[in-house]
């Protein structure tokens, strides 16, 4: 393709951009023709010296008759002038007159640029439209009349020493006609302040002439003071416009709230001033309902009556309060003052401003606090909020790593469409934000002050500076930047952010980062690399093994960094190569030998050296071992041959003494026979004479022998010498292997600590790429990594990438794909390869065929059936078929569009649309046009003309549509109506191209700009708005009106889906599908299934199931949930909530409903303000409960569990047991159609069933009583206007019976039958007192009336004895306004027999009010409920025999568990027939059965409370629930059945673990309560007296399991006076003894204990946001661990909530207060043996945080890895729990290669087989 370059930027561009008259880099435009006539640099040079801008010009100065449109000036300056670096951009004006030698044709655009460069002194000028001109490149001199041809009144201020960047650009006032060109200048001056300055002037014209509307031209000095202000203060300061429009009222709820200086009566305790702005003050304050420190901003008094001033101030907290991020300081409350001064509470940030320490931090810190900053405007302009006053005050960096954006008082919510005013600090403010206009300044002008912080980062300083505010505005709004001498890229990329024009600057702030983020991988390489070369300079001087090794292997970590790395590429072949002449020179020749190749020209000649030197080596070992055998084999032979000599002497001596016994013995025979020896004597004595010569000769030869053995000894000797020689030799050699192989073993262990390193960082960059939905980039980085080391993270990012994502492969991109209206058929479209249409149900099925149609030399853009799904409509980018029709049979037929060439510079059909209900009419957007046709006869006509069509939508009743353009250079969306006419309906200006659009209703449009924005627009409101911001460009948006579902493919590699709510014409995210490997081109979704299908670069189309698609499970519950846990196979899962629940669900499905849902009765809607009542039935085994909020429930005391409840409507708690049987009566109501309440009596029994259910008249909130008589015959109600006794209805009445009696007496406090007849009666009397009577109320007349007072004690209640035949009655001096003094409050309890009522059988007295007594069952006994101190009650015991009471309690009181209660006795009943049992209520709605006789409580019956802990027991059959209160249930995981029961006794259970059938529980009543759940019964309690129960865990152990615990108390401070202090201690599960003392103290409490599986690490989560890790340490030894052995991990910035092992202890899961997770490693990674031939082994403890996991958003309650680890849960009190996935690569990963049959069907059928 042929190109020619832009005359603006010189950047090369495709020769259709000429035509297109436009430059997509610096925004120049031209005239196309022109453009093709001139492609050439147009440029030319003016040299002028530094005379020639004084008053004598050269006299050899010539000008150009005809110059070009562009020119250079180059200013030369003598060397005696101050030095000035001026290096800036001037927007010159339309015809702006340089002198006819520069312009003479007036009617080119002149937007000319000059630029002043300090280096060479030039300016040069550039024009943005290049004129016609003879000869582009001439060179004009100008003399002094032509340097002053400018006319431009301007004053730039430039700081001392410094200037500025290329980047500037002055927009200056247009001018036209003839200047007199005589009165204009140009200066270079110096002022007082080495500022530099360029003076441009006018003589002529003052600064009155300039008329400039406020946003639409730059401004000059008096113009920033019209709209700024006095510009009085500091250019970094934050500023507002000085015309301010009125802000429009906000609807917000203010609350009064108290600010005071004095702790006492206030809401908010003023502390200290801890800053002061421009409308407000902040305050340190504490918030008294909270007990926290916050601050306070208040509205300033002088200026909070304006109600411009409150709406802002009222904006600002309402915008901030919106933005929930965590780099976003949080907003508490907004309220006012009892005098009307507005105020809002928000966190109190400890810590420093960042422009404090911006310079002291060094870049990678300032680095990571600008990405978190970044991080928190991106959230921002997600939620369409920008700040507008970036800038490194208004970041506060908080003491424990937080970085939070502060001061949002210039914000603007986008969405509210509202009046704004300028602001902005000068000193970083981007031009539109200094010169408007208003509707320029968007996210984009957000971006620009990132970038302008960035500068700061870099130069030190931000990028405007000046003298005067006034200097700094014009400088802003010239984007006038402050040079530097940096040369670092981060520069450039700030530089970028910082470009005049928003269409320049980046995209969003993710493009900012991603390029920041780059940045900092290159900066890392950079310094890896010069570290790499000093350990290398010093490894040459010194010959240090080890720094070769650590320089080969940093370079080759920077080169992994940066690929491009020259310097360490160099630096790896140095290394390598300095290292091999090192193992050279010791004659590490192996070691030098593995360094170098042959084949490497530079290392061949060291190889060689190597290998030579080498030989020699073996050459000379291999000689002095030759010696050495020689010399052995030389002593052998010696001592052998002086071995047979020794033998051959020692024989001849013994024949020598035998001869000599012969004779002798024959002398003697000679002399017993004289006269025969004779002759045998002699012979004898000639033997004899011969072997005395003999024994001669032998000495001699033996004195030889000694002779030859003293030489052997000599040859020994040397011998020994030699081999002592040999042995020394061998020595060094053996040495020297040692060290040969400990180099060898030191380099293959730095090898491997590269690859681990490198492990690690490929993994975290895989996450941010997966993030950023960079599959391709994820995969080969996952691909990278050791199969060793590829852990649960490993599998979980390989999971999030999808790779099993059902594909179809192509050989090029698959660029376009739509569905038929009846969803049968999937045609797909590619760059040259065609088109297939698959069986949309089958595409993907083994064998697949498709119908091919061969589209050759053509991208296919667009594809779309027809309504009857008969033809498929093509669209290429093919001019000579642009459009063609296929029946999916035959050939194609092209459809014929004249007038289309030539007419736009994208020559592309994008967009064909078929009028709904009029299957003959199509539109189709080719090339700049919208084309109406009609099928019959392909022929229409063009209704719509633009330069580019982009997109085109159809309304789903098919009369309007409306498509997106640009004409005339601006971008638009138009309306028009689908009839003959095409009436316009609307048109909408766009800031960006609207790439793609789309009806949602039939007159609402969404449109997709090119920034990834997402517009809706029209409406019956009318609405125009940013109604959401997507990641990346948009390349399709597809709509299902049935399910109101948005599909839309990204240029990220994703599609995203989005809901659409009709009624609130709002957008919500749903799901993200990630899997394509490059960007996603096109989408489509099937009508009726949950299919989508896209299409990629990636060469594939995929088939997607939405609603099976999940990156993980995530459940939202009704309540916070506390805990989850998987079951022993893994296949399920519990959790359990802040509600009661526990729920089982199964692991291997996506659905989000629970498989069981375990729970008794309901307390969450219990509200202990409102009464309650519970009785025993008359059966003895059952209670009722009645509750106003829940309703009524039947409980069965042996199992302790409800086996029958109803939900009531009447708000009622009123009920009575009918004596003697399991029935009782309730009060419900119920509506009729009309919707009017009718108040029900209802009777059931204890299974529930009906007994009767009867209207009554009296209203449900007016019965205050209901009680039964002993016959169960009648019934009596009371209320506030009397009592009321009925015969007892049937089961067949419907309504009540006719009164039997009527009271209109006083008002009745309490009232009981004793029979048929009579009724006991509590009364007030009118004078008030009270008195209790016995009442026929068949006569009508008083039996007896009770003493109302007993001395000075009153009556207060009574209570009837089981039997009917006695009464207890209480009189106490109490009264209810009595508000202290209970050690003078007395009470007397006078029993009576109701035969002879005048007089008391029997007195007892006790201390305090005695109230509602009950009587036992034996009438032995009464039972009273007795305040005995303020505020507390207990139940008191009187035996009538006896004159004084006693308290009993036989269970714990005090405050609920779940805290909204205190645990108080509230009523109680004997139990029917039991001759020791009580049931008592307490306020918190538990009721309990306490023996008198055993003194213990036997039975507690209670709603499910919060679930601490759940986990599944009995192989999975079973369910372990325990509760904050202390009940522990355990259930049948099938049925959901309770099937036992256990009662840790009542308190606030905080800890529990089992393993096992044990099960210890701890909380706040300091002990811990251990169970053996096979046996049903406690086995051990351990008691920690004033200490709290944090955390349990049972560590694997032999012979018994031990138990970790966490404890905490309050402990005695020097300093503090008191602090929390938590510790650790253990205690062996079978001895219950201690093991060890208490160790691993520390200030704050212990969160969390976990143990691995192999119980061989261990680790404890604190509140001091660290954890404590025991690796491979004994589980004994933990005591005895000293400090500095426990690893103290530290990624946390809030308290470590929780943590979790996997299977194999090789990673740790830890979660903390603020919702984060962390992934660590934990283990001692494999090093090879470097000699080769033996085994790996492993090396020292590797502890590396690993992965983030983002999911939820409080605090993490629970996390736990499955059996098999392969799954990860978490639970937090944010109301999710998560499950996170895992997944291996398939092999077939590479290339994207269509995978194998058996795992993921594809197909790709060759062209011959079509």
């Amino acid at each position: 393709m042929s190109t020619f370059k832009c005359p603006s930027c010189q950047a090369e561009l495709p020769d259709f951009q000429q035509s297109a008259g436009f430059c997509p880099y610096c925004d120049a435009k031209w005239d196309g023709a022109s453009a093709q006539e001139n492609a050439a640099e147009n440029m030319a040079t003016l040299n002028i010296d530094s005379d020639g801008l004084g008053d004598d010009a050269h006299e050899d100065t010539e000008a150009s008759p005809d110059p070009s449109g562009g020119q250079t000036m180059q200013l030369e300056m003598e060397d005696s002038q101050p030095e000035m670096d001026i290096n800036q951009t001037i927007d010159l004006p339309e015809g702006a007159d340089l002198g006819q030698e520069f312009m003479d044709n007036k009617e080119e655009d002149g937007g000319q640029t000059i630029q002043l460069s300090g280096e060479d002194t030039s300016a040069t000028i550039v024009p943005d439209k290049a004129p016609a001109a003879e000869d582009p490149n001439q060179t004009i001199n100008l003399d002094q009349d032509n340097a002053s041809d400018v006319h431009i009144n301007q004053t730039i201020d430039l700081p001392p020493g410094g200037s500025v960047d290329s980047m500037p650009t002055l927009d200056l006032d247009s001018s036209s006609g003839d200047v007199n060109r005589t009165a204009q200048t140009m200066a270079f001056q110096l002022n007082d302040d080495n500022q530099q300055t360029i003076d441009i002037g006018d003589s002529q014209h003052g600064q009155e002439d300039l008329h400039v509307t406020f946003g639409s031209k730059p401004l000059s000095p008096s113009d920033v003071k019209r709209f700024w202000g006095s510009g009085e203060g500091s250019p970094m300061q934050t500023m507002r416009t000085a015309t301010v429009s009125k802000a429009k009222e906000l609807g917000v709820d203010l609350r009064r709230r108290i600010l005071s200086d004095q702790e006492e009566g206030s809401d908010y305790a003023i502390i200290n001033q801890i800053g002061k702005g421009g409308m407000g003050v902040v305050y340190a304050a504490k918030q008294k309902s909270l007990r926290r420190r916050v601050a306070v901003k208040t509205l300033k008094r002088d200026i909070g009556q304006r109600d411009d001033d409150r709406a802002k101030f009222l904006s600002e907290a309402v915008i901030t309060g919106v933005l929930d991020h965590p780099n976003i300081v949080p907003i508490h409350e907004l309220g006012q003052t009892e005098d009307g001064t507005l105020f809002y509470s928000m966190k109190c940030v400890t810590g420093t401003e960042w422009h404090k320490v911006v310079r002291n931090k060094s870049e990678a810190e300032n680095l990571e606090i600008f990405l978190k900053v970044a991080d928190a405007v991106a959230f921002a302009h997600s939620k369409n909020v920008i700040h507008r006053d970036l800038k490194p005050e208004n970041v506060m960096l908080g003491e424990y790593g937080e970085v939070l954006v502060m001061d949002w008082g210039l914000a603007v919510d986008l969405n509210r469409k509202e009046e704004f005013t300028m602001g902005g600090t000068p000193a970083y403010m981007s031009p539109e934000m200094a010169k408007g206009p208003l509707d320029r300044i968007g996210k984009c002008s957000d971006i620009y002050l990132l970038g302008a912080m960035l500068y700061e980062i870099v130069t030190g300083f931000p990028p405007h500076a000046a003298s005067t505010i006034t200097e700094c505005l014009v400088a802003a709004a010239q984007n006038v930047i402050v040079r530097s001498d940096s040369t670092s890229r981060l520069k450039n990329i700030a530089l970028k952010a910082m470009a005049t024009s928003p269409k320049l600057r980046f995209n969003s702030v993710a493009l900012l980062q991603e390029e920041v983020r780059k940045y900092q991988s290159t900066a890392q390489s950079i310094e890896l690399t010069n570290t790499a070369q000093k350990e290398l300079e010093t490894a040459k001087e010194t010959e240090n093994y080890e720094l070769f090794s650590r320089a080969m292997f940093g370079f080759e970590d920077a080169l992994k960094l940066w690929s491009e790395n020259d310097a360490a590429d160099r630096g790896i072949h140095e290394a390598r190569q300095e290292y091999a002449k090192c193992a050279l020179k010791k004659a590490d020749y192996d070691l030098g030998l593995q360094l170098v190749s042959p084949a490497d020209p530079d290392e061949a000649p060291i190889y060689h050296d190597l290998v030579t030197a080498k030989a020699d080596a073996e050459r000379t070992a291999r000689n002095a071992k030759v010696a050495r055998y020689v010399a052995v084999g030389s002593l052998l032979f010696a001592l052998i041959g002086a071995g047979i000599g020794l033998f051959i002497i020692n024989g001849l001596y013994q024949q020598a003494e035998v001869a000599a016994e012969k004779a002798r013995a024959a002398e003697k025979v000679a002399t017993e026979k004289r006269d025969e020896a004779d002759q045998e004597r002699q012979k004898a004595e000639k033997l004899a004479g011969d072997l005395a010569d003999e024994r001669d000769k032998l000495q001699k030869t033996n004195k030889d022998l000694d002779k030859a053995i003293l030489e052997i000894k000599g040859a020994n000797e040397t011998l020994a010498m030699n081999a002592k020689t040999i042995q020394n030799q061998n020595m060094d050699l053996e040495e020297q292997a040692d060290k040969l192989k400990t180099a060898l073993v030191t380099v293959e262990q730095e090898r491997n600590r590269a690859t681990f390193a490198g492990m690690f960082a490929s993994v975290g960059l895989a996450q941010s790429k997966v993030e950023s939905n960079d599959i391709s980039s994820a995969l080969s980085l996952l691909k990278e990594v050791p199969k060793e080391y590829r852990g649960w993270e490993w599998k979980h990012l390989a999971y999030l990438c999808h790779s099993d994502i059902p594909r179809i492969a192509y050989s090029k991109a698959a660029t376009s794909v739509t569905i038929s209206p009846d969803g049968q058929w999937t045609a797909i479209g590619t760059d040259g390869v065609g088109i297939d249409v698959y069986p949309t149900q089958n595409a993907v099925a083994p064998g697949a065929m498709p119908k091919h149609l061969d589209v050759p030399d053509c991208r296919i853009t667009a594809l779309q059936f027809s309504e009857d799904g008969k033809q498929l409509w093509i669209g290429t980018d093919n001019p000579q078929k642009y459009l063609q029709t296929w029946d999916l049979k035959n050939k194609p037929t092209v459809v014929p569009l004249e007038k289309l060439s030539g007419v736009s510079p994208f020559p592309i059909v994008s967009a064909i649309e078929f009028v709904p209900g009029n299957g003959g009419t199509v539109f189709v957007a080719v090339s700049g046009r919208c084309v109406r046709l009609k099928t019959q006869d392909v022929k229409g006509k063009i209704p719509v003309t633009a330069d580019s069509v982009y997109d085109l939508a159809i309304s789903p009743n098919g009369k309007e549509f409306v498509h997106t353009e640009e004409f005339q250079g601006e971008y638009r969306a138009m309306r028009l109506s689908t009839g003959d006419v095409h009436d316009e309906i609307a048109t909408l200006p766009l800031d960006d191209r609207g790439s793609h659009c789309v009806y949602l209703t039939n007159d609402l449009v969404l449109i997709a700009l090119a920034d990834g924005s997402l517009m809706l627009w029209g409406g019956p409101s009318k609405v125009n708005l940013i109604a959401y911001s997507l990641p990346s460009q948009v390349n399709q948006l597809v709509f299902n009106r049935q399910k109101n579902l948005i599909s839309v493919a990204l240029s990220d590699g994703s599609v995203q889906l989005l809901r659409f709510d009709p009624k609130s014409n709002g957008l919500s995210e749903y799901k993200t599908l990630r899997g394509h490997r490059g960007p996603v081109l096109g989408c489509a979704l099937h009508p009726s299934q949950p299919t989508i299908v896209s299409v990629s670069e990636d060469n594939t189309a995929r088939f997607w199931n939405y609603e099976t698609y999940k990156d993980l499970l995530e459940l939202d519950l009704d309540d916070s949930l506390l805990w989850a846990n998987f079951s022993e196979s893994g296949k399920q899962f519990i959790t359990g909530d802040q509600g009661g629940r526990a729920r089982i669900w199964n692991s291997n499905t996506s659905s989000d409903k629970p498989l069981l849902e375990l729970v008794v009765g309901d307390w969450t809607k219990q509200n202990v303000a409102q009464g309650s009542a519970s009785l025993p039935l008359g059966d003895g085994k059952h209670i009722v409960t009645a509750d106003a909020n829940v309703g009524v429930a039947v409980w069965d005391i042996k199992s302790q569990q409800i086996v029958w409840q109803r939900k009531t409507l009447a708000d009622s708690y009123q009920v009575a047991v009918i004596p003697k049987t399991d029935r009782f009566l309730f009060v419900d109501m119920v509506k009729d159609g009309q919707g009017t309440e009718k108040t029900m009596i209802r009777a059931a029994n204890a299974k529930g069933e009906s007994i009767f259910n009867v209207q009554t008249l009296v209203e449900a909130k007016q019965i205050l009583d209901v009680a039964v008589a002993p016959s169960g015959n009648f019934f009596a109600m009371r209320s506030p206007n009397g009592i009321r006794v009925f015969p007892m209805p049937s089961a067949n009445d419907t309504k009540l019976a006719t009164e039997t009696w009527t009271s209109d007496a006083g008002p009745v406090t309490q009232m009981e039958f004793r029979s048929d007849d009579t009724l006991l009666l509590g009364q007030r009397s009118g004078d008030g007192g009270s008195a209790l009577s016995l009442f026929d109320f068949k006569t009508r007349k008083v039996i007896h009336k009770f003493p109302a007072s007993v001395g000075n004690l009153r009556y207060l209640h009574f209570a009837l004895s089981p039997d009917d035949a006695y009464v207890a009655v209480s009189f106490t001096n109490f009264s209810p306004s009595q508000l202290g003094g209970f050690g003078e409050t007395a009470s007397q309890i006078n029993f009576y027999a109701l035969d002879q009522p005048e007089n008391p059988i029997k007195t007892g007295k006790c201390t305090g009010a005695a109230g509602f007594p009950v009587i036992s069952n034996d009438n032995k006994e009464v039972y009273f409920i007795q305040l005995h101190r303020p505020g507390e009650r207990d139940i008191a015991r009187w035996e009538v025999d006896k004159p004084e009471s006693e308290i009993i309690s036989y269970s714990r009181t005090g405050m609920d568990a779940s805290g909204t209660a205190t645990r108080k006795v509230a009523q109680f009943e004997v139990i029917p027939g039991s001759p020791d049992e009580l049931m008592v209520s307490f306020i918190n709605r538990d009721v309990e059965i306490w023996n008198t006789s055993s003194k213990k409580s036997t039975a507690r019956m209670a709603p499910s409370r919060a679930v601490v802990y759940c986990d599944f027991y009995n192989n999975d059959q079973q369910v372990l629930t325990v509760h904050i209160d202390g009940l522990i249930r355990i259930w049948d995981a099938k049925t959901g059945n309770v099937i036992d029961q256990y009662d840790a006794e009542y308190q606030t259970i905080q800890a529990a673990a089992r393993t096992g059938d044990l099960l210890a529980v701890g909380g706040t009543a300091g002990e811990i309560v251990v169970l053996d759940l096979a046996k049903k019964s406690v086995v051990q309690t351990l008691p920690y007296k004033d200490a709290a129960i944090d955390a349990l865990a049972w560590a694997p152990s032999q012979p018994n399991p031990v138990l970790m615990i966490a404890t905490s108390r309050m402990k005695q401070d020097a300093d503090a006076g008191e602090r929390l202090a938590g510790s650790l201690s253990l205690v062996d599960g079978g001895t219950w003894q201690p093991i060890g003392a208490a160790f691993a103290e520390h200030q704050g409490r212990y969160r969390c204990l976990v143990a691995s599986k192999s119980g061989d690490r261990f680790a404890a989560t604190s509140s001091n946001a660290s954890v404590r890790l025991w690796a491979d340490i004994p589980l004994a030894d933990l005591p005895a661990t000293k400090e500095e052995d426990i690893r103290l991990l530290e990624g946390h910035s809030t308290d470590v909530t929780s943590a979790a092992f996997s299977a194999n202890g090789e990673r740790l899961v830890t979660g903390s207060f603020d919702g984060s997770l962390t992934v660590w490693f934990v283990d001692r990674p494999m090093f090879g043996d470097a000699m080769g031939g033996g085994e790996a082994t492993k090396g020292q403890i590797y502890v590396q945080q690993f992965v983030p996991l983002k999911g939820h958003r409080k605090e993490i309650s629970s996390i736990v890895f499955s059996p098999n680890s392969d799954l990860l849960l978490t639970s937090s009190l944010d109301r999710s729990a998560i499950l996170w996935f895992t997944a291996d690569l398939p092999d077939n990963l590479a290339d994207n290669v269509a995978p194998e049959k058996d795992t993921v069907a594809s197909v790709e059928v060759p062209a011959a087989q079509r």
